[in-house]
């Protein structure tokens, strides 16, 4: 994000000169209007700012800039829906023509005057706030008002966690009799030295996945890899990975292989690996943090909420699964970039990987190395004995 020295400037400036400046287009909500509709108008432009950053799309030509740490921002001129020109334009299709002479000396006057205070701040940026939400255009929510839900996804992650490495085991492992104690020490850590070796052996597995899905169509050149050769792949490795989950889950569904793993200790490290994923990445991109956790963490907490299953909360926490696994969010994310859903000559995870080999975004690498894996260790623990 731009310091918001600069965007309060040219809000400052823009009122100054009589033209009214609008953050993603959208404009704000009258002083008349009711508590309602100010509410409506400032969700719509917190969602329109929380997607845009969460993606990591260029939204103008000052993303190149900000990825070198050089405060911009883009200006662009809108026209009212009654002005004569749009008229004209939405009637003829022809590019409209110039604004009158007044608002053309306004705007130059804007960008000028946005220039010469950057200049002559004697104090410069002196906020320095880089981690900001605008819910308007006058208003802004900083770190410190927002940071607490990031701990309060953290802890919730962590809690469980914490509970299923007490609980993983049998109930012999927790007696409280002080005469078994050093029994059950001795049987702990020789259930840990028979379990932990499978625990991390299966994330370690489905995680080599998820580099393969990052490091593959990197290898290849990007003019090379179309849109309908990426959606080929991305459901080539879905393939693969159903595969996978059925593979080591039937593994362990033997009876000699019972033992060597449980669902507890599998889900416990899985929240811990997730917790720390969005403690840090709230840190530098709180708008993917919260999508991250909705997508990864919510059904990682919610997946076999109940120690005793039975084949139908098996089969509804898959589908549940399924539902928030990469292939159906990137089946929805193109009716939010305005695609068809069976449009398969345009790829969200080819435009995915665009803004990572341009702009270094991490939705990309965020999506095979944590989304992907995470969504399968779900499905195994859910199908587990």
């Amino acid at each position: 994000l731009p310091n918001l020295d600069l965007v309060n400037i040219v809000q400052y400036i823009s009122r100054v000169e009589c033209i009214p400046a609008y953050l993603h287009g959208i404009v704000d909500a009258p002083r008349s209007a009711t508590w309602l509709e100010k509410y409506k108008r400032s969700a719509q432009l917190l969602l329109r700012q929380v997607s845009s950053l969460a993606i990591g799309r260029s939204v103008g030509v000052h993303a190149p800039f900000l990825r070198y740490r050089i405060d911009a921002l883009t200006l662009s001129g809108l026209v009212r829906p009654t002005d004569p020109v749009s008229k004209e334009y939405l009637s003829t299709g022809e590019a409209p023509v110039l604004p009158t002479s007044f608002a053309i000396r306004s705007i130059g006057r804007t960008v000028e005057s946005t220039l010469r205070s950057l200049n002559n701040l004697l104090e410069h940026f002196h906020q320095s706030f880089f981690f900001y939400i605008l819910p308007a255009n006058e208003k802004y929510i900083s770190i410190g008002d927002y940071i607490p839900a990031a701990g309060l996804m953290v802890a919730s992650l962590l809690f469980q966690a914490m509970h299923l490495w007490w609980m993983q085991g049998s109930d012999d492992m927790r007696s409280d009799s002080p005469v078994t104690r050093i029994e059950r020490i001795n049987t702990y850590y020789a259930f840990l030295r028979r379990t932990l070796p499978n625990t991390i052996g299966i994330i370690v597995r489905v995680h080599f996945l998820g580099a393969v899905l990052l490091v593959a169509p990197i290898a290849v050149p990007y003019a090379m890899l179309t849109n309908t050769t990426s959606t080929a792949y991305v459901f080539t490795m879905a393939l693969a990975s159903v595969s996978m989950v059925l593979h080591i889950s039937d593994i362990y569904w033997a009876e000699h292989a019972r033992r060597m793993v449980d669902w507890k200790q599998l889900k416990a490290a899985v929240e811990l690996y997730v917790a720390v994923v969005v403690g840090c990445l709230s840190v530098m991109n709180f708008s993917l943090a919260i999508i991250l956790f909705g997508v990864t963490g919510l059904p990682l907490v919610l997946t076999r909420v109940w120690t005793s299953t039975t084949k139908i909360s098996r089969i509804a926490n898959v589908f549940m699964l399924l539902l928030a696994s990469p292939i159906c969010t990137l089946v929805l994310s193109r009716a939010a970039l305005g695609l068809s859903p069976l449009d398969f000559t345009s790829s969200p995870f080819r435009m995915f990987l665009g803004d990572f080999c341009h702009f270094g975004s991490l939705a990309y690498p965020l999506v095979c190395l944590v989304y992907w894996p995470v969504n399968l260790l779900c499905m195994i623990v859910a199908l587990m004995p």
